[in-house]
């Protein structure tokens, strides 16, 4: 595995072992995305793969932020109070493009 950091090493072997399509991480410069590329692995940051993934299952999607929401005690949260959660930490696109559908 290419680069300095052995954790980021650990984490692109784990991703290549375990055959995932995607290494979700804010830390995009770390990762080089050619190589892993050519092993089937897309970096993507958490915000785009969150799009993503809306984009492709948005029923499914907005049901489980819909019972993540309903399933919070302390505080209790709506819908809408953890969209801000998400949008708050770094997740902002895709909570602006969640409330349209809520």
């Amino acid at each position: 595995m290419p680069g300095d950091d052995p954790d980021d090493r650990i984490h692109m072997a784990a991703a290549i072992g375990g055959a995932a399509t995607h290494l979700v991480t804010y830390n995009l410069t770390d990762f080089p995305t050619a190589a892993l590329a050519r092993c089937g692995v897309t970096v993507i940051d958490p915000d785009a793969y969150l799009l993503m993934l809306l984009a492709e299952s948005c029923e499914e999607v907005l049901a489980t932020v819909d019972r993540l929401a309903a399933e919070k005690r302390r505080p209790p949260m709506t819908t809408d109070d953890l969209l801000g959660r998400l949008e708050k930490a770094g997740v902002s696109q895709f909570a602006a493009r969640a409330r349209m559908f809520v």
